[in-house]
């Protein structure tokens, strides 16, 4: 069943078990139909009456659990992923996928355990030694990290392996051994444009503008290629489009994404040649496109009034703004981003109380939002809770490098300017591709 979401790529099917006759078999494929559609709450139940059907069955909670994943209900995610392996120990597809969730909440030595299980059920799935070598740089391990690594090359050597090596990477920080890993993708695949246009975002986090712009250069040129073997690729209008944009040509993106809407027009059409729009100051047009995107997504999204927002604030039109960030967390409650942006927006009208409302909000989401509750104390002012805020950030993870680098902000502040030096050096030491000045 190779059409479900899969974080390791391959879902483990394995034993009569987990095929419960042909009234699950015929539910499997309704929820099928669903995920098919990215129609996650939908699939949710469908999944919900399998495992009331059928509930020794291990399958339907590792299939939930997929589609819990899709819907940001990690936790959820999580204890369907457990009830499967309690059913059938032998799923080496659920100790992969919880060890992963595992590893996004940092409970690294709870997912190096459940990659040794995969591993023990699985040995040639090279993604999981690949996960398991960056859980062991996380708790030091490095020698172990590197037989891992070493063995993961071993087993998949693909382009696509090298680019999610570069995406782990990235995570980390390091954007120069990002790049390297791409590289590698792209000697093995030269015509693939994603690899470029990836390669060229981490020479953007590097301050590499030429390199950067040298990649969308080529992404563009591998686009072309393929619309002129085939100039029904439609999704390639799309990407040359984006590529266009990044490069600050915004007619040619304009065009390209006009060509698309001809076809599809999509949410998604308006809402990237909106953007364009507003780069090139044709204001009206970017809102009307924004609003043909909200009218015209299906899928009750919150990223166009999200969009929408920026655009008021990026116009100085906050109360608007506002009424567009309070439909985007109607859409998506959880998101704890849009708190933070509708907090900063108060500020800006100078009404922090408001402000500091939305963020206490956006903690109760995310702890690390803490952080930015510091910034805005450290904005108003108030050095001492900026502080405590900073202290809080930074005991939870001594790895957050703004953290030190406000912090470093907040003590420089108060005239402790030793202190303030060290944070601002382990600020640099964390990302050391740091430009900001103390």
């Amino acid at each position: 069943m190779n059409w479900l979401h899969n974080i390791f790529g391959r879902h483990d099917s394995s034993g009569k078990d987990d095929r419960a006759g042909k009234d699950l078999n015929a539910l499997l494929e309704k929820a099928k139909a669903h995920v098919d559609k990215n129609e996650w709450k939908e699939a949710l139940a469908v999944y919900t009456s399998c495992i009331k059907k059928a509930p020794t069955s291990a399958l339907p909670y590792e299939l939930r659990a997929d589609a819990h994943k899709q819907n940001f209900d990690n936790e959820s995610a999580l204890a369907d992923y457990s009830k499967a392996i309690s059913l059938n120990g032998k799923l080496a597809s659920a100790y992969r996928k919880r060890a992963a969730l595992y590893y996004e909440d940092l409970k690294v030595n709870e997912a190096i355990e459940d990659l040794n299980a995969s591993i023990g059920l699985e040995p040639e799935e090279a993604t999981q030694y690949q996960l398991r070598s960056f859980c062991y740089l996380r708790t030091g391990q490095e020698d172990k990290g590197v037989i891992d690594y070493k063995q993961a090359v071993e087993l998949e050597r693909g382009a696509s392996y090298y680019s999610s090596r570069a995406s782990q990477y990235a995570l980390e920080g390091n954007y120069e051994m990002a790049v390297t890993e791409l590289s590698r993708a792209i000697e093995l695949e030269p015509e693939n444009h994603l690899w470029y246009q990836f390669r060229a975002l981490y020479y953007e986090m590097l301050q590499k503008t030429q390199e950067a712009n040298a990649d969308y250069r080529k992404e563009i040129e591998c686009l072309t290629k393929k619309l002129q073997a085939n100039p029904e690729s439609f999704s390639c209008y799309y990407s040359r489009g984006s590529a266009y944009g990044n490069l600050g040509e915004h007619d040619s993106a304009i065009a390209d994404y006009s060509k698309l809407i001809e076809v599809t027009g999509s949410d998604d059409d308006y809402g990237a040649r909106a953007k364009q729009y507003a780069a090139i100051g044709q204001f009206d047009k970017a809102l009307s496109d924004y609003s043909k995107a909200i009218e015209l997504d299906t899928e009750g999204k919150s990223l166009w009034w999200l969009e929408r927002a920026k655009f008021f604030v990026d116009r100085q039109e906050y109360t608007r703004a506002l009424q567009d960030f309070d439909q985007a967390a109607q859409k998506s409650p959880a998101d704890h981003v849009i708190w933070i942006l509708k907090a900063k927006v108060k500020q800006k009208m100078n009404d922090f109380d408001l402000a500091l409302a939305d963020l206490n909000h956006a903690i109760e989401l995310s702890d690390y939002c803490v952080c930015d509750r510091g910034i805005a104390y450290l904005e108003n002012g108030d050095i001492e809770k900026a502080i405590a805020d900073f202290d809080q950030a930074i005991s939870r993870d001594e790895g957050f490098s703004n953290a030190y680098l406000h912090r470093a902000k907040a003590y420089k502040k108060s005239g402790n300017m030793f202190q303030a030096q060290l944070d601002y050096d382990k600020a640099k030491e964390l990302y050391p591709h740091l430009q900001e000045v103390l």
